[in-house]
């Protein structure tokens, strides 16, 4: 009976050793695998996440089986977009036929930070436009300022952009040269969305003062202060003739040249950022006179306008937050606006106001926004007097108009825009355009 007490005893020792080196060793192997997880689960760690369904993707076409991510990496990025436009007068003076037609942009960036090349930024824009719009209900306030470009009216396909900038100093100073497209730099600078997105009347576009002094592209050159990715600052020199359907070097500066300036000053109130812009240019051209005084009639000539030169205009812009979701940044309310003063003569347009309130995340659609802005055009007194000095009844006043769109975002590559405006235009005694459009951006 002792006998079989030791041995029971020692059988006892002997389970309970090797129950605790079983459990050491599930205890250790458990503790190396969360340090050195194993070859089947590396791998999975390292495999690749699959590429996002359709409706997610950023672009309709993907990442081009990571061709887009590699050219990127290399410091490349592409943007294909194409905008397609039905836009119709629904009520007012003219014909009430829609109109279709559309724009393609292709742009290409260099960023040289992303090889090793510092500062170095080379952007080209090209655009092919087509089909029809209706611009010519309301030609000082165009309702489609995107089917402006490359050339209005006209089915055409142009180089309109490309434009190399090199920072210079650690807190943002840059040279910039090149060929600039005017839809892009206020783009840059006021985020208007270039007709392609938010509001499409050019009005509200872009600061309508700078019309007599600066085309719709152009060649210039000068310093721009950055403040990150905005534009803090600018001095820039360009030439007075248009280069979006052409090199621009045939006429560089044969008929003056213009002068810009432009500084923000950005701040917070509670907290939400806001901005403020003064701006200004002076253009050295000689332009036709429009003060119905100084037009001669020459016996066997005719009527002979005469020349005055330089024109000058000066502005200020304000953009401020007035809510945004402390959870969730891409829903905010925001409000802006932009205020030109011009010579008059020779520049047609005396003052131009608007202002948009716009807001981002739309109840649970954080993607779509919404947006009204008001305009008003004041003419010189100069021009409705050449004018109403003209043969023919026609008699000028100024404009103003609203315009209220939504923009629904079904995809990242994928919006459609409901928009309508409302344009009280210049000729007196006219009928108020309403005017309607279905706008749909793809981004490929």
């Amino acid at each position: 009976m002792k006998g079989v007490s030791v041995v029971t005893i020692t059988n006892a020792k002997t389970d309970r050793r090797a129950c605790r080196i079983r459990l050491m060793s599930i205890t250790i192997a458990a503790a190396l695998a969360v340090i050195f997880p194993t070859q089947a689960f590396a791998a999975d760690l390292e495999a690749p996440m699959p590429e996002p369904g359709l409706f997610d993707q950023k672009y309709l076409t993907g990442n081009w089986g990571g061709a887009r991510d590699e050219l990127a990496a290399h410091g490349f990025i592409f943007d294909f977009q194409l905008t397609q436009f039905y836009q119709g007068l629904m009520s007012g003076e003219g014909s009430k036929q829609g109109e279709y037609g559309g724009k393609a942009d292709y742009q290409m960036f260099f960023i040289g930070d992303l090889v090793g090349i510092k500062g170095l930024t080379v952007a080209l824009h090209g655009e092919t436009r087509f089909g029809n719009d209706v611009n010519g209900v309301a030609p000082f306030t165009p309702p489609n300022a995107s089917m402006l470009y490359p050339e209005p009216g006209v089915q055409s396909s142009y180089l309109t952009q490309w434009l190399i900038t090199q920072q210079i100093t650690d807190d943002g100073w840059t040279i910039a040269g090149g060929k600039f497209n005017g839809l892009d730099l206020m783009d840059m600078t006021f985020h208007t969305g270039r007709g392609v997105d938010k509001f499409m009347n050019t009005a509200l576009v872009l600061p309508m003062g700078f019309a007599r002094t600066t085309n719709l592209a152009f060649l210039g050159a000068g310093v721009l202060k950055m403040k990150g990715r905005e534009v803090e600052g600018a001095a820039v020199v360009y030439d007075t003739n248009s280069a979006a359907s052409s090199s621009g070097f045939d006429d560089l500066f044969d008929d003056g040249v213009v002068a810009l300036g432009l500084w923000r000053f950005f701040y917070d109130f509670g907290g939400l950022a806001g901005n403020s812009t003064i701006f200004g240019n002076y253009s050295t051209r000689t332009f036709t006179d429009i003060n119905r005084d100084s037009i001669e009639f020459i016996p066997g000539v005719g009527v002979v306008p005469a020349d005055k030169q330089g024109s000058w205009m000066v502005g200020y812009a304000f953009d401020q937050v007035l809510w945004a979701d402390a959870d969730n940044a891409k829903r905010k309310v925001g409000l802006s606006g932009q205020f030109t003063v011009t010579d008059g003569n020779p520049n047609p347009i005396q003052w131009t106001a608007s202002v948009a309130l716009e807001a981002n995340g739309i109840a649970s659609r954080e993607d779509d926004s919404i947006g009204v802005g008001f305009f008003y055009e004041g003419l010189s007194d100069s021009f409705r007097d050449l004018v109403a000095a003209l043969p023919g009844p026609l008699e000028l006043e100024d404009a103003a108009g609203m315009e209220i769109y939504y923009r629904m975002q079904f995809a990242p590559w994928l919006s459609v825009t409901a928009d309508l405006q409302v344009i009280d235009t210049n000729v007196v005694g006219a009928d108020t355009a309403i005017i309607g459009a279905i706008r749909s951006n793809i981004k490929f």
